[in-house]
């Protein structure tokens, strides 16, 4: 049994990211029905990242490695800033209290769409592997709109 690289990069591949623990702790804490709306913004984040990738992203990124880690470290950061605030800021209260202060759907939406597009890993999974599902002897915009579509849901 190996315990090298492989082993971690395959934890890393199973283990849910940012974005689908924050739409697990807002279904716990809001119900599925309030979760919906961060899901939504989860969505828009992959059609947008996709139209970034149809317009040439994975080619600028591959071209700049500084603009490449300049992206990894702001997006690392920001993932930091989101969980130390979502730590500094759980629920102290006791089961069974019902006080609790539902957000609303748009501060839902854009928190889960902003922590889907800070996601360094998103990038780079996504530049490197879209690109190999569109055929160059086809138009590109309708194979990307397919793309984004099936990623969205």
């Amino acid at each position: 049994m190996s315990t090298g690289s492989g082993s971690l990069q395959s934890a890393g591949i199973i283990t849910p990211g940012p974005t689908v623990l924050l739409a697990l702790n807002n279904a716990a804490r809001f119900g599925i029905r309030r979760a919906s709306w961060g899901i939504l913004g989860a969505a828009a984040a992959d059609v947008l990242l996709v139209a970034l990738v149809g317009l040439g992203l994975g080619v600028v990124l591959a071209a700049s490695e500084t603009l490449f880690v300049t992206l990894k470290w702001v997006g690392a950061a920001w993932l930091a800033y989101i969980g130390l605030r979502m730590l500094l800021s759980s629920d102290t209260s006791l089961p069974g209290d019902t006080e609790v202060t539902t957000p609303a759907r748009r501060s839902l939406f854009l928190k889960s769409f902003f922590v889907a597009m800070s996601n360094p890993k998103y990038y780079i999974f996504m530049t490197a592997l879209l690109p190999q599902f569109v055929s160059t002897s086809q138009p590109a915009l309708p194979q990307y709109a397919s793309l984004a579509v099936i990623s969205s849901l």
